[in-house]
């Protein structure tokens, strides 16, 4: 009986998996919106434009916002490694990986804080949903 359930377990497994894959490069193009805050009440925003530039927004409960430009995004495997500025006053690194399914695509990883002067601060965990505009 147990050996039936665990084939059962591996057989739902395998065919959950069968229809998802990592996400590729064109795949991450068009706008994506987090899921859950990275802050309380924040509401952070990527999106990747087709030249290679990308555009992180960071909307906090006050209304205030941080937004971070990045000229391009590197790849290493299935990782997208993301260096943000504004203006020099803060830098963030996105180091994100993500999956798609016929239905729905997520993005999640981790940002990386940074001072002005290069030292990391901070880490925190990221995901998104990409929406349809």
């Amino acid at each position: 009986m147990n050996l039936l359930v665990g084939f059962l377990l591996a057989l739902v497994a395998e065919v959950a998996c069968a229809d998802s894959r990592n996400l590729d490069v064109k795949d991450l193009q068009g706008f994506w919106q987090s899921n859950l805050p990275t802050t309380a009440g924040e509401v952070d925003e990527l999106e990747f434009y087709p030249d290679g530039h990308v555009r992180f927004l960071r909307t906090f409960k006050d209304n205030t916002k941080q937004e971070f430009m990045s000229q391009s995004a590197s790849r290493v495997n299935d990782l997208e490694i993301v260096e943000l500025s504004n203006n020099g006053a803060l830098r963030y690194k996105l180091v994100l990986a993500g999956w798609l399914t016929a239905r729905t695509k997520k993005l999640f990883g981790t940002m990386f804080m940074y001072e002005p002067n290069g030292h990391l601060f901070n880490g925190l965990p990221v995901s998104f949903r990409q929406e349809i505009r």
